[in-house]
């Protein structure tokens, strides 16, 4: 079960018929592991990394007799707890490592619908390509800028909130990336230190590491990739392309040697196309935010009924389909079932939002940053496109 009360069942059938391998993606595998993988992987992450339950889930999900045996490395909870600093908490994340490959995961939640502070990062993570597609309205011409004039306008116009000390940020990949640039690119360091469990990871057996997650996961994660040169497969997640300049030029104030060589890879390739698998689902409108990056895989919607409601974006669907379409390299299931019951979960989030709401506005209740930058955003924005129009 989800965050939002979706559930999924996986089985075996000894009946059920050979999967047609419909798409280009069934069959591969990226640091030794399919998109069927990475997509559970997406799953566990929607659990804490320290929760009792957790090592019952990768068993059942990642079984030894599948070659798969995984086990928890870190957690978002240990590196938070084993820091002094009191620095945004960032997105849940859990590292889970499978020997068997050589590979560690980082695997990041997606959206709480009940937390106010999850919806609010959607909203500032999205806001340019959410501005350009209200002004292209107006100005149709925005459709044919090319890549780098977008870019330069962002970034145009972020330079001009930092001018009036409205930046963007902190942002919740942030404790992440900090996090990767620790540890390096390999995970010696990160699997002969910490918690009892991660100390049972021998160093190396571990020297591949990917990044994977579901929707705002999903975008956490390839932006993490994108900064870091760090894989990643993203599962139904918002594009990137128009609204990453922001994120690259926050991180090459904070972080100089490590952008000096992120800039000589990305003058060749744009840094978000870099090591990037996206599966993206038709009929998911939280796929349509943006421009999608890098190696995108559109697979169908078998839940398009309920496209309007989001059944066409959670991570169970995809998964069930997944499977039917690629199905299991390893032999672990063959059947899968889904159930979603939109009208139920619309009346439990209406329940806990109010509460989330209210805590979020006593602490921002001294600030209107947020308000004010849009207001910015959107008039530098006209100004620009005025110029460029005439």
């Amino acid at each position: 079960r989800s965050v939002i009360g979706s559930y999924l069942t996986l089985s075996r059938s000894s009946t059920s018929p050979e999967p047609p391998r419909t798409y280009g993606i069934c069959g591969q595998q990226w640091a030794g592991l399919h998109a069927l993988d990475y997509a559970l992987l997406s799953l566990v992450a929607y659990w804490d990394s320290n929760a009792p339950q957790m090592p019952e889930i990768l068993a059942h999900l990642f079984p030894e007799n599948s070659g798969l045996a995984a086990i928890i490395v870190n957690g978002s909870h240990n590196v938070l707890n084993a820091s002094s600093s009191d620095s945004l908490a960032g997105m849940p994340w859990v590292e889970v490592g499978i020997p068997s490959v050589g590979t560690s995961i980082i695997a990041v939640r997606g959206t709480d619908p009940t937390k106010v502070a999850d919806v609010v990062e959607d909203i500032m993570m999205w806001t340019e390509p959410v501005v350009l597609r209200m002004l292209s309205m107006v100005f149709p011409t925005i459709h044919a800028w090319p890549a780098a004039v977008i870019d330069n306008w962002v970034s145009t116009t972020h330079g001009f909130l930092d001018v009036l000390d409205l930046q963007a940020g902190p942002w919740m990949y942030e404790p992440l990336i900090a996090h990767l640039h620790t540890t390096g690119q390999a995970v010696q360091e990160a699997a002969g230190e910490g918690s009892e469990a991660q100390r049972r990871v021998p160093a190396k057996e571990l020297h591949h590491r990917m990044l994977t997650g579901h929707s705002l996961g999903a975008a956490i994660g390839q932006v993490a990739a994108a900064l870091t040169g760090t894989g990643v497969v993203a599962i139904s997640p918002p594009g990137l392309l128009q609204s990453f300049m922001k994120h690259r030029d926050r991180s090459k104030r904070s972080d100089t040697n490590s952008q000096e060589e992120l800039g000589r890879s990305a003058r060749r390739v744009r840094a978000p196309h870099r090591k990037s698998i996206s599966v993206v689902v038709e009929g998911d409108w939280v796929s349509q935010f943006d421009l999608h990056a890098g190696f995108v895989q559109t697979v169908a919607c078998d839940r398009d009924d309920l496209s309007i409601f989001g059944g066409c974006h959670l991570l169970e669907n995809t998964i069930c389909h997944l499977l039917t379409e690629c199905g299991d390299p390893h032999g672990r299931w063959q059947t899968c079932s889904h159930s979603y019951e939109p009208h139920f979960e619309a009346a439990s989030l209406l329940w806990a939002v109010p509460s989330q709401a209210i805590g979020t506005l006593r602490d921002w209740s001294q600030s209107f940053s947020g308000h004010t930058a849009l207001i910015a955003l959107c008039v530098t924005t006209a100004v620009q496109l005025m110029v460029l129009e005439r």
